[in-house]
């Protein structure tokens, strides 16, 4: 921790911050830190010189309105037409459909890793939690969803966001633990849980995401905030693991997620779809074409029905509505979404969007919307999210479960 002056264009602008996670590199450091400038507390990451106690500010990456992306955005959903809504117990599936059949060609993380066309492992034999190492081997690129669950080597992660790995590279991906209790080798390298992260945490991990992308220029999540909800979730779903393991939950209640699996499957042409859960909006997922959406599927059935049979939903009473009103409600909020745009970990660009009503975030590669995937808000602005994240996200330190 450093007491600093920063410097900026010969100007004090702001004294007594606190720095951390200093990372040297030649002359330069690159520091996350809190300031008060102008009497509004916020975040910034930036890279200075360093001299005596003094720091001269030398660049910070500007932020970027997403507007041709939203635009991109709002003209694919218009495009979209709903296919007939298919109710199973609780949860409500709105198909979405387009007969428009994108070109770009790409593999999902399943059929590659079966092919044996990638790598994934730890980044160092020491290994960190919010990072991995994924080499692409094959020779088109590998589209990676957000939430999509890793398991192996030191400990399982999920995705923090859509990613397409270049065909021929290797690339860091960030990721988030999904096993809090384990930090010790299982496999050299990971292979695919056949899960996603339930929704309600995909949610939860894409405000974060957002809230540190703006604030840091980093995809990474509140970790704390990770093992404090998979933990609960664990505690409701009487589901016991020794690693405190996300997998658990769902092996726990297999049969049950099983049902939703065999009634809820894609129709033809159906590009994306749209779960309810109580008659709420739990969230959308929507692709480039209808060959992900039914690879995927399977997954994205499993991880909204996960939070459908949570007795806090069950316990839950709710309102009848018109389902198709209230898609279509969520839908002009997801148009009317403030976004920030900036260029995705692999190819392409990210686009994060919040407000309020929504929040989450979408792939363009190529000028084509690859994934959007989005939830329902907490009724919190941008900048109230930003303000209520009270800890910085330190890159190479992990909680102990015992």
């Amino acid at each position: 921790m450093l007491l600093f002056k920063l410097i900026l264009e010969n100007n004090l602008i702001a004294t007594g911050g606190i720095i951390n996670d200093l990372d040297k590199q030649d002359d330069k450091t690159r520091i996350k830190f809190r300031h008060n400038c102008k009497q509004k507390t916020s975040m910034t990451m930036a890279i200075f010189h360093v001299t005596d106690s003094v720091l001269v500010y030398l660049y910070t990456p500007p932020a970027q309105h997403g507007g041709t992306l939203v635009n991109m955005i709002i003209e694919t959903l218009e495009t979209i037409k709903f296919g007939e809504f298919v109710k199973f117990e609780n949860m409500e599936m709105v198909p979405l459909l387009a007969e428009r059949a994108a070109d770009y060609q790409y593999g999902v993380l399943d059929d590659v890793l079966k092919a044996e066309s990638v790598r994934i492992t730890e980044v160092s034999e020491g290994g960190t939690v919010p990072e991995l190492s994924f080499l692409n081997e094959s020779d088109e690129p590998v589209f990676l969803m957000d939430g999509e669950e890793l398991v192996g080597a030191k400990q399982n992660r999920v995705l923090n966001l859509s990613i397409m790995v270049p065909a021929g590279e290797t690339i860091v991906i960030p990721v988030s633990c999904v096993e809090a209790g384990r930090w010790s080798y299982s496999s050299g390298e990971f292979q695919s849980g056949s899960k996603a992260q339930y929704a309600s945490a995909r949610a939860s991990k894409s405000r974060s995401v957002s809230n540190n992308m703006s604030m840091f220029q980093e995809a990474r999540s509140d970790q704390e905030e990770v093992w404090a909800e998979l933990s609960s979730k664990s505690a409701r779903m009487e589901a016991r693991s020794e690693t405190s393991a996300m997998s658990e939950i769902y092996e726990t209640r297999k049969a049950e997620l099983k049902q939703f699996a065999d009634h809820l499957k894609p129709v033809e042409n159906q590009v994306g779809v749209i779960f309810l859960i109580n008659g709420s909006v739990a969230g959308l997922d929507l692709f480039d074409k209808s060959e992900t959406l039914a690879k995927l599927m399977p997954k994205l059935v499993e991880s909204y029905a996960l939070d459908a049979i949570d007795p806090r939903a069950k316990a839950a009473k709710g309102e009848s509505s018109d389902a198709q009103k209230t898609v279509e409600a969520f839908l002009e909020d997801v148009k009317q979404a403030q976004a920030a745009k900036s260029p995705s970990v692999g190819l392409g660009e990210d686009c994060r969007l919040s407000n309020g009503s929504v929040t989450g975030g979408g792939l363009v590669v190529d000028g084509l919307l690859v994934h959007l995937g989005v939830f329902p808000g907490t009724g919190e602005t941008e900048d109230e999210s930003q303000g209520r994240s009270a800890s910085l996200v330190r890159a190479s330190r992990r909680r102990r479960m015992h």
